[in-house]
């Protein structure tokens, strides 16, 4: 820092020092008795005023070489009084000596040097000065002044009210500056700079600072800008060594090129502002940016970096950056809390980075809000709690070991986010919400607990990495959830598809206490579910385990609304009390694999089931679970199958599932076929296997398939049809076996035992007819309906049921139905009588006494035959219709015929 400067350089100059008399104190500067040697001062003068308590006056224009005011050796108590509307210049300089003063008073002071070691009080006054030294005190009111450049020394004070300062040289400070209604305009020039030394001070009260030179702040020195107050500087500023800037009460300090602290130096805005434009920020060293109390920081197209520990803190206050980069390295610490929010409206490629261990805080209802991209990494931590928010409108990069740690929280990416390399997002009772798609790689994962949610809407979830989720939600809306690796835990949580999207697990998911609805295209199981107390409910298109796939539910309750469910060859599908209800909209289609069941399991179809594989049963052994869950189904003994009304459930062959010389393939179903009310159908070159099958209603189609039952096939409503194979024993108790205008052909292996409500239906014609072969016991009760062709030749006997053993019972009633084969419509004239005959072990149907087509008188035919007379031996009956005998009767049913297609008595 400059020295004080005196006068060398003036030649032929005169020394005048002030005198005082005994009597008089005070005297007028013109007064040349006042001065030693006597005279008026003039340019050449050298002037010493060093008397001690004197006061001189000067209230005229005048020019002087040099002037001392008070004595350089000891305080003197001199005072100098330049008063309205004197223009005082000095040549050289002005040294105001400690214990001394010069006040101004509506003047105006001209010299090249201003020393001041003592007070210099300024009244509407103005100073020209090309170097002013403060080691004293220097107080400006109301004035204007042209300074060059300006020294303020340890504990020099500059004090300026309703003044205007322009400075255009340097301007260093090692005391303090002073400032209320003050503009401070310090000028930019060449190798001209700001400096605050020493632990200096800058306060400015409703005033302004314009900086048009660098500015550097060190050894604890400050500026600070109060009340409404303005900082504005337009070159590079930097703080060392606890160094502050401070805007507060409404202050604004605003930056138009760099700015960077060093050295646990601080900007702290307290209900104040900070802008920067065009510049960069840079901390070092636990330095950094603090804001709080409605403070508003604004920074445009600047880069925002932070190393080695160093902080940005806001409380209840706002930072806003504008094309610009955020970036926090070496454990650098953000933290926002009390309702503050970081903006970040960047178009640059990376907008906020997090890495090297640094640290995000946000918290008390504050938020993060970027459009941008946002890249965690080096094991960098976001902390999220206190309903707080972070909303990502591009895309959010999360690896290297960084965590997202969230807690009452929410976040929201509008793009896409990616965890890669052991990230880590555990969000707790908290929401993650995507408008886009994630993707987990390389042993990343997500832990979620108490009402957590994470929500994709119009993008895809891709997992290759594990997932935690307990009491929570995870939610894809139209794009895809995609597990690769894991492994996944979920507990008392929702997880949900819907849209366009797909729901595909591909590692290894524990899930338990929840529900997965999938209302996308596809929900895929490639890799491993474990499921317990879970629910699924899939109103999507496709629901697919697939090849090597693995599904192992317990205590669980499978919806399926919509779309298809598949299980692959070399998947595994095993069932513990667990119920698959195949709703009225959805197919359920194995492809080849074995599905295990186990106690209280069932499957419940009212849709499409085409199933082309095992169902098997697990023995109590292997059902390692010991989940003590009241659900309804834990009273199920064993496990079962249904088909509801409107079902269809169709067993067909697959090649891959062939065990037989004779290429027909053979499917297991251990568990008990409890009831069918819809449509059960058994496909060509197929063998069933049933532990039991029972029917209430609906219909039982043999396709030119087998099936076999370890326990009678009971048949309690509906009707078999088709052709096939059964073995095992049927035990028709209400149902119709045969069918109307088909040729059912059936061999039963078995017993067939048809109750009094039960019948068969044989249909016959010239070529063709149903055939009911049955290789071991019969026992016929209930009714027999045949319809036969008009066609079919005089002495024709046609044999449509075989037994293996005498057969035991007969018909209770039997009605024949004559049919025209060229209109389909029964015929009210046959030509010929008909005669159900029973045999020992067979039964057939005659054909007899035809006549021509002339002599026919016409009459309807109605064969019955009441075999339930057994005790009285009649082994044939048959009742012919003769046309005199009983042509009253016949009258009566000609009237009624066309309103009753079948009369029987």
């Amino acid at each position: 820092m400059p020295t004080t400067l005196y006068l060398t350089n003036i030649s032929n100059c005169t020394i005048r020092e002030w005198t005082d008399t005994s009597l008089e104190k005070t005297g007028n500067f013109l007064n040349q008795s006042r001065w030693e040697p006597s005279g008026i001062p003039s340019i050449s003068d050298v002037i010493s005023i060093a008397s001690n308590n004197s006061i001189v006056n000067v209230n005229s224009s005048t020019s002087i070489g040099s002037l001392v005011i008070g004595s350089l050796i000891s305080p003197s108590n001199t005072t100098f009084n330049i008063q309205s509307p004197a223009h005082f210049t000095v040549a050289s300089n002005v040294s105001v000596s400690f214990g001394s003063s010069m006040t101004m008073d509506a003047s105006q002071l001209n010299t090249p040097f201003l020393n001041i070691d003592g007070l210099v009080s300024l009244k509407a006054s103005n100073i020209n000065s090309t170097l002013i030294n403060i080691k004293g005190v220097m107080n400006t009111l109301e004035g204007a002044s042209n300074i060059g450049s300006v020294n303020i020394y340890p504990n020099g004070l500059f004090s300026s009210t309703f003044s205007s300062i322009k400075v255009q040289g340097s301007f260093e400070v090692s005391g303090s500056v002073d400032g209320l209604y003050t503009d401070l305009v310090l000028e930019e020039a060449l190798d001209r700079s700001t400096l605050l030394n020493q632990k200096s001070k800058i306060i400015m009260t409703e005033s302004s600072i314009i900086c048009n030179q660098t500015l550097t702040l060190k050894n604890g020195s400050s500026i600070q800008i109060d009340g409404n107050s303005f900082f504005y500087s337009y070159y590079p500023t930097t703080l060392f060594g606890n160094s502050t800037i401070f805007s507060t009460n409404i202050g604004i300090i605003s930056l138009v090129s760099n700015l960077t602290l060093f050295d646990q130096s601080i900007v702290r805005a307290n209900s104040g502002g900070l802008e920067l434009l065009d510049g960069d920020i840079m901390i070092h060293g636990r330095s950094g940016i603090i804001a709080g109390n409605g403070s508003y920081l604004s920074f445009e197209n600047s880069i925002i970096t932070m190393y080695d520990n160093a902080t940005v803190t806001a409380s209840n206050s706002q930072f806003n950056i504008l094309n610009g980069t955020f970036t926090l390295h070496d454990r650098s610490y953000l933290l926002l809390r009390d309702s503050s929010s970081l903006l970040i409206n960047s178009e640059t490629e990376t907008s906020f980075v997090t890495r090297d261990q640094s640290f995000c805080d946000i918290r008390g209802d504050s938020r993060v809000v970027l459009t941008g991209k946002m890249e965690m990494m080096d094991s960098s931590n976001i902390y999220l709690h206190y309903s707080s928010f972070l909303i990502i409108n591009g895309t959010l990069k999360h690896h290297d070991n960084s965590f997202l740690n969230s807690i009452d929280s929410h976040s929201q990416v509008i793009g896409a986010l990616y965890l890669d390399g052991n990230a880590k997002v555990v969000l707790n009772n908290s929401t993650l919400s995507l408008e886009g798609s994630m993707e987990m790689l390389e042993q990343s994962f997500i832990v979620m607990n108490n009402s957590a949610s994470l929500q994709v809407n119009g993008g895809s979830l891709s997992i290759n990495s594990s997932i935690s989720c307990k009491d929570s939600n995870i939610i894809v809306n139209t794009g895809d959830l995609i597990s690769s690796n894991g492994p996944i835990t979920i507990n008392n949580s929702i997880i949900e598809t819907s849209g366009n999207g797909r729901m595909i697990w591909n590692g290894v998911t524990n899930i338990k206490d929840s529900t997965i609805k999938s209302g996308s295209r596809l929900l895929s199981i490639s890799g491993s579910i474990v499921g317990e107390n879970l629910t699924i409910i899939h109103s999507g298109t496709d629901f697919k385990v697939e090849r090597n796939g693995q599904f192992i539910c317990n205590h669980c309750t499978i919806h399926l609304a919509t779309g298809a469910f598949t299980y692959d060859l070399n998947s595994t599908v095993i069932l513990n009390k667990t119920i698959i209800f195949n709703l009225n909209s959805s197919s359920f289609n194995p492809l080849g694999q074995s599905i295990y069941t186990s106690i209280g399991s069932g499957i419940s179809n009212s849709g499409i089931i085409n199933l082309s594989s095992n169902i098997l049963k697990l023995s109590n052994n292997s059902n390692n679970n010991n989940n003590n869950n009241s659900s309804n189904i834990d009273n199920l003994s064993e496990p079962f199958l249904n088909n509801t009304e409107g079902g269809q459930w169709t067993f067909k062959s697959n090649n891959n599932n062939n065990n037989n010389n004779d290429n027909s393939s053979t499917i297991q179903v251990e568990i008990k076929f409890n009831n069918n009310q819809g449509q059960v159908s058994i496909g060509n070159s197929t063998i069933v296997v049933f532990i039991t099958f029972n029917q209430s209603n609906g219909t039982l189609f043999l396709n030119g398939g087998s099936m076999v039952s370890n326990e009678p096939i009971e048949l309690h409503g509906g009707q078999l049809h088709g052709n096939g194979k059964i073995n095992g024993t049927v035990d028709n108790k209400a149902a119709t076996l045969g069918q109307d205008n088909s040729y059912s052909r059936f061999t039963i292996n078995g017993n067939y035992t048809q109750s009094s409500n039960g019948t068969l239906f044989i249909d016959i014609n010239q070529n063709s007819n149903s055939n009911v072969n049955i290789t071991n016991e019969t026992k016929l009760d209930g009714n027999l309906i045949v319809r036969i062709d008009r066609k079919v030749l005089n002495g024709t006997e046609v044999v449509f049921l075989q037994s293996g053993q005498k057969i035991q019972g007969d018909f209770n009633k039997i009605k024949v139905l004559v049919y025209d084969p060229e209109t389909g419509e029964e015929d009210d004239n046959p030509p010929c009588q008909y005669k159900a005959q029973k045999r020992e072990n067979k039964y057939s149907m005659l054909v007899t006494m035809c006549q021509d087509e002339q002599s026919k008188i016409p009459v309807p035919i109605i064969i019955g035959v009441v075999m339930g007379i057994t005790a009285i031996g009649i082994a044939t009956a048959t009742l012919i219709y003769f046309r005199g005998k009983i042509h009253r009767r016949l009258q009566y049913y000609n009237e009624n015929r066309k309103s009753k297609r079948n009369l029987t008595y």
